[in-house]
């Protein structure tokens, strides 16, 4: 029969032998594609969620209380410029005024575009559109967890280069293949695709605009720019309504794709938008 103090001996050495893992960093951001960035970088160092859940508006979004209970023992919020970050910041930091707040699209510029005929120019915050701005996100998102958990530092560059080589290898694959098309424009029901269209050398043509469906009178200038620009495809979201980009497709004889700009699977999901894109002509 084994004495005690040999036991607690024997146990003491087991635990020595094998030490606790450090628990996962608890971040947060606002959208789905900025969740799926941070997790290649800090795999299985981090704990990510991302605020607005799937197939909710970004626009009008509110965080449940769950949320605003567990932002209370965040240890970092990434934000990425969008108009739920830029409203929310303030109370994201009431909710915990110790919360280190990132804005990994500092130094990221958005490139300007036109809505449609007669719209100003403005920044369109989407910047995950383009992969080569993603690959600057993802190194403000490596920087931020390098300086949180310098311990791991090493895991998220290597991380980094992987999924910035990704990144250059989607790049060119999308350049490849609309290089063959020979659409010059799309139309879109949101102006989500900005970046991605200055990247590419194509027009986005959005019927939306601030975020509202087009008037009558508007929506008659759209139908005849869709008609000039030779439109045979509409991408719509399903985060918003289809309405007005039904009635279009039903004035020009173009058809309805959905592709989702929120989606999880970044890489898949943006090759799949290049693909129907370059169908369209």
């Amino acid at each position: 029969m084994k004495k005690p103090y040999l036991t607690l001996l024997l146990l003491s050495s087991i635990c020595m032998a094998t030490p606790l893992s450090a628990a996962p960093l608890q971040l947060f951001t606002s959208v789905i594609p900025i969740q799926t960035f941070i997790e290649k970088i800090g795999g299985s160092h981090v704990d990510v969620e991302a605020l607005i859940r799937p197939g909710e508006d970004p626009h009008s979004y509110q965080p449940t209380p769950r949320q605003i209970q567990q932002l209370a023992t965040a240890d970092l919020y990434i934000s990425v410029g969008t108009s739920f970050d830029q409203e929310w910041k303030g109370r994201i930091h009431a909710a915990n005024p110790a919360l280190r707040i990132v804005d990994a699209a500092t130094g990221v510029s958005p490139h300007p575009h036109e809505a449609h005929t007669g719209a100003e120019e403005e920044d369109d915050p989407h910047l995950w559109t383009n992969p080569l701005q993603v690959i600057e996100l993802a190194n403000k998102i490596r920087a931020a967890l390098s300086t949180l958990d310098p311990e791991h530092q090493a895991t998220y560059q290597q991380n980094y280069l992987t999924f910035s080589a990704e990144l250059r290898a989607l790049d060119r694959e999308i350049a490849q293949l609309l290089s063959h098309s020979t659409a010059v424009a799309f139309m879109v029901q949101h102006p989500v695709w900005g970046n991605f269209a200055d990247r590419y050398g194509v027009r986005q043509i959005a019927i939306e605009e601030e975020g509202k469906s087009p008037r009558a009178k508007k929506l008659v200038q759209i139908i005849q720019l869709a008609k000039q620009s030779r439109i045979k495809v509409i991408f719509v979201q399903p985060q918003f309504s289809q309405r007005a980009a039904e009635q279009i497709a039903r004035e020009i004889g173009a058809r309805i794709t959905t592709v989702d700009p929120l989606a999880a699977d970044y890489l898949p999901n943006l090759r799949h938008f290049a693909q129907q894109l370059s169908r369209s002509d």
